[in-house]
């Protein structure tokens, strides 16, 4: 597991108490996270695959990937529930390592709506709307999350194609529709924050 070095800066920060007033739930993720870093095997002696703010009705995740995409990207999986028009706006593909179908959600994350300051005292004031992309999959009607970032929105197209480069990756066709069909998606989403920001015509 791959963490660089101002990612593992913030881990030990909240590790030492240095960062405040942070959700119980989420610093019981960062450190179940840092245990898996530091000690899988500690940590599957643990078996904490879920607690009760992780599963819910309409979404489930894994507490440790949830703090490990609060340090690597500085996002719970619950505040992306707060972009807007989450999950109205997808992609369906198939994951070739882990053979199973995923799903890409695009969605809208503002400090107009939210608060602007996000769980590790990451400020994206600058260039703000952001792009929040999600990758989930779908499991017993429920939503899973497996990771979420957000991006400033001229960024989004090169890290679409870095992200998603082994999706049918042996298919030139395949991936060419792939590809075109997230980025119609994310022209939508993008329209959002011109409708949001009243620089649409």
């Amino acid at each position: 597991m791959e963490i660089s070095k101002p990612s593992f800066a913030q881990l030990i920060k909240v590790l030492n108490g240095e960062i405040k007033s942070l959700d119980p739930f989420i610093l019981l993720d960062i450190r179940l996270f840092a245990l898996r870093f530091y000690s899988k095997e500690k940590f599957d002696q643990l078996s904490i695959n879920s607690h009760v703010d992780s599963s819910v009705d309409l979404y489930e995740f894994s507490p440790f990937k949830n703090g490990q995409n609060l340090i690597k990207h500085g996002i719970s999986f619950k505040q992306t529930l707060k972009c807007e028009d989450f999950g109205c706006l997808a992609v369906d593909y198939h994951d070739p390592k882990q053979d199973e179908k995923r799903s890409i959600i695009f969605s809208v994350y503002s400090s107009k709506h939210h608060n602007s300051i996000l769980p590790l005292g990451v400020d994206f004031h600058e260039s703000d709307p952001k792009i929040c992309m999600t990758i989930a999959t779908n499991r017993l009607n429920k939503i899973r999350f497996i990771s979420s970032r957000l991006f400033k929105i001229d960024d989004c197209r090169k890290h679409l194609k870095s992200t998603f480069r082994d999706i049918h990756a042996e298919n030139k066709d395949a991936r060419e529709k792939f590809i075109n069909s997230c980025n119609s998606i994310l022209d939508k989403a993008i329209e959002i924050t011109r409708q949001d920001d009243g620089s649409s015509t």
